[in-house]
């Protein structure tokens, strides 16, 4: 399914979750999906003669657990005094399984297409990918949450968190559509709060 177009014509494709889809059968939880990009130069470009390439890329869901976390180092501050973060953040053995087989499953999605594989990747290290999430976990109870259903922070009353934080996990579809959904979602629950608060 293309999801790029350039000047000339499609150049990307994302192949959705293929493996684990109906029940957990490949030795991990969850799944990851693909993304691939082959790039074809302009002939008007001073590298048209350099040879097209072709890419591959797993994008693998993350499971959330609690080791992970995010705090504030009292002990370093940024240039303003504030508590810089703290980020503690490594992968379980789940994904490094996971890892393995998309790398077994690239390398034959690239022979059959008759490609020639030149440069193999391994797993990235946290925070490595443009559509991180995490850190501020959307729950019904504060005891187990950062932000309640509509976003709002359980400690903060005032503050709504509309991002990313809110997700423990992702399943590698770019989440960009659903933070605009939740956004939305918490704008009309602010409204109303305010429409009976008569503010």
């Amino acid at each position: 399914m293309p999801n790029g177009v350039g000047r000339d014509g499609s150049n990307s494709i994302c192949i959705p979750r293929f493996r684990n889809v109906t029940e957990e059968a490949d030795g991990f939880l969850r799944s990851f999906l693909v993304q691939g990009q082959i790039q074809r130069r302009e002939p008007w470009s001073r590298a048209s003669f350099d040879p097209p390439w072709f890419s591959l890329t797993a994008v693998l869901e993350m499971l959330p657990r609690e080791t992970n976390v995010v705090t504030l180092d009292e002990t370093r501050r940024d240039a303003f005094g504030i508590p810089i973060l703290r980020i503690e953040c490594e992968f379980s053995e789940n994904e490094r399984r996971m890892a393995s087989r998309a790398i077994q499953d690239l390398d034959e999605m690239a022979t059959e297409a008759g490609f020639v594989v030149e440069r193999r990747r391994q797993l990235g290290v946290p925070g490595s990918f443009v559509h991180e999430v995490g850190t501020a976990r959307m729950g019904s109870d504060p005891k187990s949450s950062v932000v309640d259903p509509y976003n709002r922070c359980w400690a903060v009353p005032n503050l709504y968190v509309m991002d990313g934080a809110a997700f423990p996990s992702l399943g590698g579809p770019h989440p960009t559509l659903t933070m605009m959904a939740l956004t939305v979602r918490a704008c009309r629950r602010i409204i109303e709060r305010s429409r009976a608060l008569d503010l």
